[in-house]
């Protein structure tokens, strides 16, 4: 529901404003974030950052000036950036997903790609734009308020993510968007993500989060929490997918997306379904969820 992911986006991002704010409170800088209300990647990295290690950006008053320029809030058109066009928080987001990477499989690690790869990478990804737009109105909105940079990647195994760190910014294989099906699938796949980030900010789903248990989409022991993050994005891309023949888009490349992803769904919600301790909200999530995977 685009209006509801729009309240929760908004007010995390007023918790990542004041944030700033309270940085810049002992300077003479301390009213310039009184006027922000959206933080684009950028600002967002640095966001994070002075809320964890505030004394590694003392020199954050410049830069914030610098920044607020090209701020990239809601509404404002897609881009895809490299490490090559400059920003730091670009190599940042590639460093810190490397370090993800290499604690599980170091054959996924991904370096940026290079300014032409990047620019095919955009023109796929708002062709998928077009056609998710008129397959799925809500979840569109939901893509262009939630995306603002497109980060394209080389890798031999990595597909697509992002980092709640770097809100607005989501990384994608150079290798992965091969089709209009696959594109709309990465859309829907690293938004629902998002999306859920959002909702597990403001409301406790499962009382066992932290628990391992095993899904079909990894092979090692992962948390019920984690879990529950799998069956949303795998929800979204079902739906999605399902939606395109609906409105004419249908192919034998969507079809087989959208059995794996339905298949792969109902078989996450059985793993849930044997080990989440739900909340009452964890309750409703999962009979909605439940209901869609096998309408």
């Amino acid at each position: 529901m685009p209006a509801e992911t729009a309240g929760l986006a908004k007010s995390f991002m007023r918790s990542r404003v004041r944030k700033l704010q309270s940085v810049l409170a002992a300077t003479d800088d301390g009213h310039m974030m009184d006027a922000v209300l959206w933080l684009g990647p950028e600002l967002h990295f640095y966001a994070a950052v002075a809320e964890r290690h505030p004394a590694e950006i003392a020199d954050l008053p410049a830069r914030l000036r610098e920044m607020l320029a090209r701020n990239r809030g809601p509404a404002t058109e897609l881009t895809a950036v490299t490490t090559g066009d400059g920003p730091r928080w670009v190599s940042s987001l590639i460093a810190s997903m490397n370090q993800d990477i290499g604690a599980v499989d170091k054959t996924g690690t991904i370096s940026s790609a290079g300014r032409a790869q990047a620019d095919e990478c955009l023109r796929t990804v708002r062709r998928a734009q077009s056609i998710l737009a008129a397959a799925w109105p809500g979840a569109a909105v939901e893509v262009d308020l939630l995306v603002r940079s497109i980060v394209p990647v080389v890798s031999h195994a990595y597909n697509s993510g992002c980092m709640f760190d770097y809100f607005g910014a989501v990384l994608v294989s150079t290798r992965t968007l091969n089709s209009d099906e696959a594109a709309v699938e990465f859309l829907l796949h690293e938004t629902g993500h998002t999306v859920h980030h959002l909702m597990s900010a403001f409301t406790k789903y499962v009382e066992n989060g932290d628990e391992l248990v095993v899904h079909p989409l990894r092979p090692d022991p992962r948390p019920v929490s984690g879990t529950l993050h799998a069956a949303f994005s795998l929800y979204r891309m079902s739906e999605g997918l399902s939606r395109l023949t609906d409105r004419g888009f249908g192919s034998p490349e969507q079809e087989e997306r959208f059995v794996m992803h339905r298949d792969n769904l109902r078989h996450t919600l059985d793993v849930l379904g044997e080990s989440a301790q739900w909340t009452p909200a964890g309750e409703k999530l999962f009979s909605n969820l439940s209901a869609r995977a096998y309408a």
